[in-house]
């Protein structure tokens, strides 16, 4: 057990290695030596610091040694630093934080029944046929106070996640136990892993296998996943050579904590000239977590969400000359300077939705986070 540092910069970021799908983790401690940050309508200041830096980012064997990393809200701001002498451990390697929190005030918007009216809204789009699925998010929000990094060490022993992210600066804390992989680039070939379909794990195993028997046997969940798969194909072939972009599998169960889930892997050989930074702005955000078509779910959700979504929904990770990563900040919370905590659960609506039920789905996906707040 470890107490919490007086460092007010850190970066612990859960990725695969290079050329390979065994685990490994970014740790950066220490200031950056220079910061970039900014709304989406400053974009061009963050493509003019990516370019400044990206090639002056050093690598050792294939393990880079200094980093770009930072994240990006669903609404475009950002935050990145330049972190140099980095190191690379194993998720095995996080030494549990000693450290007490209190979180206060917390209420989730909309409640249940101005979630079912917004479902039943978008339900009327995609009967219009405006869209064929859009992703409908609730908000939690409250005052928190007390160690954010213990939290984290709490979140990753209730929810442990492969593309888990913590970042602390002196403005916020960043918590991720995110299950969703937006990006991932080694050498010349990126990958995206979309999530569609959900079911909450069983109080014993006979309850759990007949929720992940009808979660694989769902046509609502399976048509869910098939759009998405399509419309990341369509992302990716934006910066891929013609006729590389492949789905590696589809449909492929993954089980977590609190949720099973349904995951496509498609990948692509990114085409030369492309940087990562134009792959990761022009697909931003995942399709996952907007709908489909995703400009129109987009637009969509601005009109029934009655909050911005912030961190949630948006992308944390990092750039390195041939080895890139971020996640979809999916079961993530940020603390901001003012002690203000906010996170969201959302759920993809189609025309064979059931209010109730998507509702109920947001609760599932939450599930961790809260227990995580509540020690329960």
């Amino acid at each position: 057990m470890k107490t919490v540092s007086d460092n007010p910069y850190s970066l612990w970021v859960e990725t695969v290695r290079p050329r390979g799908r065994s685990r490994a983790v970014l740790v950066a401690e220490g200031s950056p030596s220079e910061i970039c940050a900014g709304g989406s309508c400053e974009n061009g200041k963050l493509r003019d610091f990516f370019h400044k830096h990206y090639s002056s980012c050093r690598s050792q064997a294939g393990w880079p040694e200094s980093v770009i990393a930072g994240r990006w809200t669903y609404e475009g701001d950002y935050w990145f630093g330049l972190f140099q002498g980095v190191r690379w451990v194993t998720p095995e390697d996080w030494v549990p934080v000693q450290g007490a929190w209190r979180v206060e005030g917390l209420t989730a918007t909309p409640d249940e029944a101005g979630y079912c009216l917004a479902v039943q809204k978008a339900r009327d789009y995609i009967r219009a046929g405006d869209i064929y699925q859009v992703n409908i998010a609730r908000l939690w929000q409250g005052s928190f106070t007390g160690s954010a990094e213990a939290l984290f060490s709490r979140m990753k022993e209730t929810s442990p996640a492969p593309c888990a992210a913590w970042i602390r600066t002196p403005e916020f804390s960043y918590l991720s136990a995110s299950p969703e992989l937006f990006l991932h680039w080694s050498e010349d070939r990126v990958a995206t892993e979309p999530i569609k379909g959900t079911r909450p794990r069983g109080g014993d195993a006979a309850e759990d296998a007949r929720l992940l028997s009808e979660l694989c046997q769902s046509p609502k969940e399976r048509a869910e996943l098939l759009m998405i798969t399509d419309l990341e194909r369509s992302d990716l072939g934006q910066f891929c050579c013609y006729g590389s972009v492949r789905v590696e599998s589809f449909a492929e169960v993954r089980s977590f904590a609190q949720v099973h889930h349904l995951v496509s892997t498609v990948s692509g050989e990114v085409r030369a000239g492309v940087a990562p930074w134009d792959l990761l702005l022009g697909c931003f955000p995942g399709g996952s977590i907007t709908g489909a078509p995703k400009k129109r779910a987009m637009e969509i959700i601005r009109e029934l969400e009655t909050r911005p979504r912030g961190v949630f929904c948006g992308s944390a990770g990092f750039f390195a000359p041939g080895f890139s990563h971020f996640n979809i900040s999916i079961r993530t919370m940020e603390i901001g300077r003012e002690g203000v905590l906010q996170f969201g659960a959302g759920s993809g609506i189609t025309h064979d939705s059931d209010a109730r039920q998507e509702y109920l789905e947001t609760e599932h996906k939450a599930s961790g986070v809260l227990q995580a707040l509540t020690g329960g």
